[in-house]
Formats: structure tokens, sequence, C-alpha cells
């Protein structure tokens, strides 16, 4: 069958997509869910108990932050897709909608469906994925013994079992699938509170939170992924029944049940009596049989096919629904969620039909109309493929993209919604659409033409050495390895500084930004919240604040670390001001530029001033290696000579085998590798805004402190349950496993009562770790060595990395030191620490900037 006849027979069927096709077609997703998705209003009462209730659902299972961002996304606009059926979200069809809303700091509210069966195609029983040879490959949880039930109300799987059906798949991976999914297992079994909720819909909330985080970090928000009918159940216990509301009529006042019955009649997804489809009001989950069987009201009472009754009285019912052997049917779903507490809900291809009528029943019922839009369509459709070398492309499951989407995959997924079309989407769908109207499989001929060219292809697993912030290790030993070498150079031959070569540079460049701008090469992002980093976003927001028009650079749609500015000029004339993520003020082009982030450079510029820097060098060779580690006190830390982020650093190093490896860790980013003294203490980011310093930052590794009681394994776990929820979990790696294992101990070790063991090199709560700032706290003289620094360098905006045990007390006598120089740093740290006053350091930036 051809495309085209396939699309019209299935349009003829399903008029709210036809409706989606011609008006929508050719335009993209992002637009279609700006214009639909609901604008704030103001809450009525009825909208505030389900958003409270939803919020105390979801805390226990995403934590108390999370929860509230969920609240506060529904305040913003009341609206959730309730396309999707329950489950590990792997399935294209639904994953492909949730990827589409996902923003940064918002969360995607998905309010699924757990009536389904077990053995539904949808594979709510587990997950699924593609191998590297684009195979499918499906791990249940759920035995099959529970395939004629719904997922609704089935209890917990164990650990043990989570880790037999890892194990099993494990032992047939290998390389990027293997390395992710043993990564994925570890994050799951270490998680205590998914084996501490009562059911497996929650387990799986639990999962599709775990999945979220591990591809997309903070980038593309929160996945709340809740369970409707366990919603619906609690709002029916705690605002409906015995409350006189619209809900508590339909079940207990006779007349308005029998209205309700009639007038939901015939219609999809409610019932039809006289073919015996369908269930009123609630199914029954019959704990011995293990089955889902239908309910019809009969004399004042519920009944089965089979004779099982349950009278309709408010304390029956109540008691049934806390057994969990009723679950409320999709008409009363959305009777309680939508046409009462008002909640617009996003759905499927036949969803935008029948919830529709459905409202009409409601309205018809109590004889009053509902303000309330029915066809928003958030369900079935295509867009992000993956593919490996000549191999076809095939769909991409969410697990996929946990495990080859890289470093990039926000911007990726980006990429593809901003240019494949609703129609190219939802064509691609055709045959599975055509399957569940006619019952009927069919081959479109023509199908291959509407795949998009887009693909997230292969990637490699993330690197270890370099944490939560990957870099290409080809391309980063090329540019860093160069760069010291011909730091000399640049420093003898700077021909830029200046205002005249400036004023010359900015007089060529103009006319190349209109020109790619004409050619479509060069756009402009103007929402602040999809700044590329948290710094470029807190200097926009404090920009916003100010007044002060800000852009982002979009090249080729990609957005980019470049920014602009509209500010006074000369003669109070207003220009656009470009800027790299930080928009920097007199001394902009200071020599030190050339070289501040060459931490052998930095340190040596240092000691000519006796600003306080650790022992050690650079080097280039095993042999010089060695000669700086026999001169130095143990232990050492071995980083490379360039770089950021803590990346392919060590530390930690008391032999020459450690070191060895260290060296040859350090070499993947560098030739030239810095060899040094380990300094003891918090790392502390001291910003120097002008000419002073504006804040200090503590930032602490994921520590554990000894109880002489607990192991280390022990500790850990308790530490994982009594954090913050901004803090993340420590995770036990091969890395930590080792980075003990040089001071000393081991998992099953019991941590002497008092001893604070570190666990990692990686600083800061992003590895379970530490933040607090601490500018009104720290001593007189540190600041003072950090403004001589900052005055050494002569550049507007410095990041100072520094070691130190207390920073709250005089450094005399002390050994701390300075550690390397950042500039570009991240002064977002100062705005958001889990502890202290926060620093607007944004506002300091732009006071220099501005200033005349």
């Amino acid at each position: 069958m051809k495309l085209e006849e396939a699309r019209e027979k299935v349009l003829t069927e399903k008029p709210g997509l036809a409706h989606i096709y011609s008006e929508w077609g050719d335009k993209k997703w992002p637009e279609y869910l700006r214009h639909s998705i609901p604008k704030a209003k103001e809450l009525t009462k009825e909208n505030r108990e389900l958003i409270d209730t939803l919020e105390e659902i979801s805390s226990p299972l995403l934590g108390e932050e999370k929860a509230k961002k969920i609240s506060k996304t529904l305040e913003e606009s009341f609206f959730a897709s309730t396309a999707d059926h329950h489950g590990i979200l792997s399935h294209p069809f639904f994953a492909n909608s949730a990827l589409s809303r996902g923003k940064r700091d918002r969360a995607t509210v998905v309010l699924s469906f757990g009536g389904i069966s077990v053995s539904n195609s949808s594979y709510p029983r587990g997950m699924f994925f593609h191998d590297q040879n684009l195979s499918e490959v499906r791990m249940p949880f759920l035995s099959l013994k529970h395939k004629s039930r719904s997922l609704y109300g089935i209890d917990t799987i164990s650990k043990e079992n989570f880790s037999k059906v890892f194990d099993r798949t494990l032992s047939k991976s290998e390389g990027v699938v293997e390395k992710r999914m043993e990564s994925f297992k570890e994050k799951i079994l270490r998680t205590k509170k998914l084996f501490e909720v009562d059911t497996a819909s929650e387990q799986f909330t639990i999962i599709n939170d775990i999945l979220w985080e591990g591809i997309f970090g903070s980038s593309h928000g929160i996945l709340a992924y809740i369970e409707i009918e366990s919603l619906v159940s609690k709002l029916l216990l705690e605002k409906h029944i015995g409350f006189d509301t619209d809900i508590d009529k339909i079940l207990f006042d006779k007349k308005t049940r029998s209205i309700f019955l009639k007038n939901l009649e015939g219609i999809q997804g409610a019932h039809d009596t006289e073919h015996q489809k369908g269930s009123h009001f609630f199914w029954y989950i019959d704990p011995i049989e293990n089955v889902r069987k239908q309910l019809f009201v009969n004399d004042g009472g519920l009944e089965t096919p089979d004779g099982i009754r349950i009278e309709l009285t408010k304390e029956n019912i109540r008691k049934e629904i806390e057994k969990k052997t009723l679950m409320p049917t999709m008409a009363l779903v959305f009777s309680v969620v939508s046409f009462y507490h008002g909640l617009v809900c996003g759905g499927g291809f036949s969803q935008i039909e029948y919830l529709g009528e459905m409202k009409h029943a409601y309205e018809k019922t109590f004889e009053r109309s509902i303000d309330l839009q029915t066809d928003i369509f958030t369900g079935e459709f295509i867009a992000v493929t993956l593919s490996k070398g000549k191999l076809s492309e095939t769909y991409a499951t969410l697990p996929d993209l946990y495990i080859y989407g890289g470093v990039d995959t926000t911007n990726k997924i980006d990429d593809v919604f901003s240019k494949i079309s609703i129609r190219t989407s939802l064509d691609l769908m055709v045959p599975e659409f055509y399957k569940i109207i006619f019952k009927e499989d069919i081959i479109v001929d023509d199908m291959s033409k509407t795949l998009p060219t887009i693909s997230l292809g292969k990637t490699k697993p993330k690197c270890i050495y370099c944490g939560n912030n990957p870099t290409n290790h080809f391309i980063s030993y090329i540019m860093q390895s160069s760069a010291v070498p011909l730091r000399p150079l640049s420093r003898l031959f700077n021909f830029t500084d200046g205002p005249i070569p400036r004023t010359i540079a900015k007089i060529i460049l103009t006319p190349y930004v209109w020109l790619f701008r004409a050619l479509g090469m060069l756009t402009f992002n103007t929402d602040s919240s999809k700044a590329s980093t948290k710094r470029s976003e807190v200097i926009w927001k404090e920009a916003e604040r100010r007044g002060i028009e800000m852009q982002q650079l979009v090249i080729w749609g990609k957005p980019v670390e470049q920014y602009r500015a509209k500010v006074p000029g000369l003669f109070g004339i207003t220009w656009w001001k470009y800027f790299e993520s930080i928009p920097l003020g007199k001394n902009s082009e200071a020599p030190s530029y050339n070289w501040m982030d060459d931490k052998a450079i930095l340190k040596k510029e240092f000691r000519k001033k006796n600003i306080p820097v650790a022992f050690g060098g650079s080097v280039s060779s095993w042999k010089k290696a060695k000669e700086i580690f026999e001169k130095a006190a143990k232990p050492v830390i071995v980083k490379p000579q360039l770089g950021s982020r803590g990346r392919h650093t060590t530390t930690h190093i008391y032999t020459l085998e450690e070191l060895r490896r260290a060296y040859d860790i350090a070499k993947k980013l560098c030739h030239f590798v810095i060899v040094e003294e380990q300094l003891f203490g918090s790392v502390y980011r001291g910003t120097y805004v002008g000419d002073r310093v504006v804040g200090i930052l503590r930032g602490d590794p994921p520590q554990i402190i000894g109880d002489g009681i607990h192991t280390i394994s022990e500790l850990i776990d308790i530490k994982n349950q009594n954090k913050a929820d901004a803090v993340k979990d420590i995770v036990v790696t091969d890395l930590l496993l080792e980075f003990i294992s040089r001071q000393g101990y081991s998992l099953n070790t019991i941590l002497e009562k008092g001893k604070i063991l570190d666990l990692s090199e990686k600083i800061g709560i992003a590895y379970g770790g530490f933040a607090a700032e601490m500018y009104p706290e720290t001593h007189p003289k540190i600041l003072l060595e950090l403004k001589r620094a900052g005055d050494v360098l002569g550049a507007p905006v410095v990041g100072f990395d520094f070691i130190i045990e207390d920073a709250t007390k005089n450094p005399d006598g002390v050994r701390w030191g300075i550690l390397e120089a950042n500039s570009l740093p991240f002064i977002n740290l100062h705005h958001f620490p889990l502890e202290g006053k926060p620093v607007n350091v944004a506002s300091a930036v732009w006071d220099l900037f501005l200033e005349k």
C-alpha cells in the first residue's frame, strides 16, 4: 500500500489527527507545543488540590526538590500528557513525545496509564534498547505470570530480580552497551528508595527519573512519569468519597450515576454495556486469579461477569481502593483529573477524539459547560533515530539515548525537533495507526522516503577520567599540546592588543555578521533559559533585570557560547557588544589571557611575587616526572598542563607505579603534564572582578566520616540516604575503588571513628560532594593574597582555585596555595551554593562592564 492511501484511510477515521495534519503538518513540534499548551492562569481550589496531591505522591519517589518543581511547572501551565502507557519509558512512540517537551528548569509531566496489560506491545514488563548491530534487546523485569493483568498494583520488583535480569543481559553484551548498562545497573541497585516503595509502578517512576537524569543531567529538566490511576485513587480517597463532590455523586447518587453511565455509553475508552465492553467506574483486580475483570452496575452494586460483587457504598469502595483491588477506568480517571480538577490533558491519536466526547457526557450529566481543551496531541510520533555506519536506521528508545547519546545529547535532540516536520513524524506512524484502527498489518511501499535524515549515530562511552564534563581527547590533545610551546611566541608577537587593532577587527567583522544572517547561517536566541551554560544564564538573567537586551548566537541551528548585549557606547549611542559567556570591561585584552590558563606559567609568575603555590613543575617526559616526584613531599598530584574541570587529574600518588599510571592518564589530554605536591584541605573558588575578590566558594569532594562500626560501602549508602536533594548520589565505580585503594582502603573496610575519607578527586555536589559560599567568613589575608594574584594578571574577571584546610583562619605558617586561574570562571557557582548566602557575581561583572 502507498503511504498516501494508507494515510487517507487513517485520517478519515480520525478527524482530530486529520486536523493536526492540515493545520500543522509543515510546522515543527516546538512551534505546535508553544501554541497548544495552555499558559498560566489563576488556579482554582480544584486545580490546587490536584497539584498538592501530585506533589505528595512525587516527593518520596523523586525527592522534595523535584516534587516542588513539578508543582511549579503545573502552576505555570496546568497541563500534562496522558497519552502514555506506564512503565520504563522505552517505546519510541512515547519517548519522542516526552523528548519534544523537555525544557531546562521545568518538569515534563506525564500521567501515564497503568491500566494496560503487562503483555501490551508497549512493553510495560521492562525496558528495551538496541545493541551495536541495531538488534533489539529486551529486559523483562516482570514475570509472564502477570501477563493477563494490569501493571496497576503489582508488587515491587526485588533487588535480586533486577540484578538477575541485568546480569543475564550483560553476559551477552559488549563494548559501550556493556559499560553503560553496567553503570545503569549500579545506579538502580544503589538507589535504596527503589526497594522501599509498594508497587512496581512506583519503581518505574524512579527508574525513569534515573534514566532521564543520566542522559541529560539538568539540561532537559526533569521527567515526572507518574501512574495516573494511583493519582486518581488518592484523589478519590482524600478529596471525593464522602465529600459531596461531582465525583461522589457520580459514584453514590443513584440518579446521577444512572445519567452519567447512560451519557458515556458507547464512547471509546468508556463502556458498551450491551456488548459487555469496557467497565463501569472501576476494573476489578482479582488477587487470586491475577487478572483484571470487568465490573458493571447491577442493583446497587458492582459485579464481575463471573459473579464477584462489591456493594456501591462509600465504605466498601474506599476499602477496595485501599486494597488496590479496584482500579479506576479511563472514563473515571478523566472525570476526576480533567473534568472536575481542570487539568488540560494532551493525548494520543485516539484520545484527542474520545476525550471531547467524554467531556460532553460529563457536561450533560451536570447540565453545565466546561471550558477545557481536549484535542492537544502529545501522543505517538517518531523523530529520533539510531544508526551505525551503513546499517539502516531504527527508532531510538530512551535507553538507547542513555547508551549512545554522548555528551551533547540535548543539542542533538533539540536539533532533531527544530528540523523534522510534524507531517514527517506522523507519516512514520501511519502503519501503526492503520493496524490499531483496522486490525490489519500493512507494508507501506514508499515509507523510506519519509525517514528523517538526522540520527544519533555511534558515540563512545563517557570517559571516567573526564567525569561529568567529557571532552574529545584527540582534539584536546592537539589543541593543548600545541598551545604550550606557542605561548612564548603569542606573548612576543601579540599585535592584537590596543584600541586601534580592536576597532579595525570590529569594522571587518560587522559586515560578516550581516552577511551570515542574510544567508540564514546565523540567527539569535532570545530565551535566557536556553543559554548554553549556567554561567551564561546568570549573566543573562542579570542583564534582563537591568533592562539590557541580550542574545545568543546560533550558527547553523546550533547555539554557541557567544553572546551579544546592547549597551551604551560613545556619544551615548547604543551598540551591540559581542562576548564569550562573560562580558569583560576594561583590560579585556590583558596580555595574561595568553597564559593564565597554563598552570606552569601561572605558578612561575606567582612565585616571582611570592604568592603561595605548590612545589612542582611541568614535564613532557617520564624521566622529568620521576625527578620532580623524588624531590617532592608525598603524596603528589598529576594533571594536564592545560585544561579545566579536573579532567584527567589524579591525586594521592605515593608510588612510582601510581605516578606512571597518572602520568599516562594526563598525557591523553596534553603532551605537557604538571607534577606537584598535593595540598590538603577544601578546594576554594575565589572570583576576582575588577580589582577585588567578590566571592569565595568552598567545594569538597564526596566524603564519608567513619564511626568505627560501618564499612565504607555502608557509609556510602547512609550518606546517599541522608543527602540534600540537590546533591547527586555517590556512585561506586572502578575509579572510586582505585581512588580509595591508593589511600589503603576497600569497600569492606570499617572506617575508624572520626576519620574523614575523600572518595574522589572530583569536587562539588555533582559528584556527591559539598559547596558553600564563604566570602563573609574568609580571612582577610587570604582575600589580600587573591587580590595580589588578580592584580598580577591584570584581567577583569578571573577565577582562582586554591586549597587550604580552613579559609576562615589566618594562613600564616599554613601550607596552602593557588592551583590555577580560570579566564572564564563558572560564576554561577556563587549564585547557587548548597549552603551560605548566595553572591550575585553577575551583578559585579555588569557593573565593571558598564563602568565608564
